[in-house]
């Protein structure tokens, strides 16, 4: 009934759900404030539409293109003083080498007295033999003084197999101490042994055969 002292207090499921809806909506309300109705809202999406206007700008704007490099230009670098080349230190002199070297074309020359005095008596005895038939006593003759002759080159062969020897040893350790001598000592020993071939050959030529 609808009289308040005879009805129970208790309240009825259709009245409750009416006051549940009513909570929702008012809680809807409280939590989610019309913003167009709300100046500060306003402001703060026109702060995030701005700052994404910004945003997008500059990616646009870095997207593409070259950048300058930022190396330093040719003129922006002090201009350096060329370093000069060190000397080389001089090479001490190998007094032992140069003794050998010494003694080997002593050797060489002290032969040329003897041999020059040979070349001579084989120019004579060709000389004597003239046009002697192959075979003849003055033909022989000749013959033998140009062999004598020609032994005594041996002086001159036998200095240029040292100086060769004392070369290769030279290449072979890396010294650079002494080369020098060794190369001008082989250099005259083979021009002295040269000419003593040449004037051999030019004996043997003028005797006929």
């Amino acid at each position: 009934t609808s009289d308040p002292q005879i009805r129970s207090l208790m309240l009825y499921p259709a009245e409750l759900r009416a006051l549940g809806k009513r909570s929702v909506r008012r809680n809807r309300s409280k939590a989610q404030p019309h913003c167009s109705k709300n100046r500060h809202c306003y402001s703060h999406n026109m702060r995030l539409l701005i700052s994404s206007l910004i945003v997008l700008i500059l990616g646009g704007c870095a997207a593409s293109g070259e950048y300058p490099s930022l190396a330093r230009r040719t003129y922006e670098v002090a201009p350096t003083e060329p370093v000069a080349a060190p000397t080389p230190a001089p090479v001490p002199p190998d007094a032992a080498l140069d003794n050998r070297v010494a003694t080997i074309v002593g050797r060489a020359t002290a032969g040329v007295a003897g041999f020059d005095a040979a070349a001579e008596s084989a120019r004579a005895a060709v000389i004597s033999a003239g046009s002697a038939s192959p075979g003849s006593e003055p033909w022989i003759l000749a013959q033998l003084a140009i062999t004598r002759a020609e032994k005594l080159l041996a002086p001159a062969a036998e200095a240029l197999a040292d100086l060769d020897a004392e070369k290769r040893a030279l290449l072979i350790s890396g010294a650079l101490s002494g080369r020098e001598s060794v190369e001008a000592a082989i250099a005259e020993i083979s021009a002295l042994e040269q000419r003593q071939r040449e004037r051999i050959q030019a004996l043997g030529a003028s005797i006929s055969r």
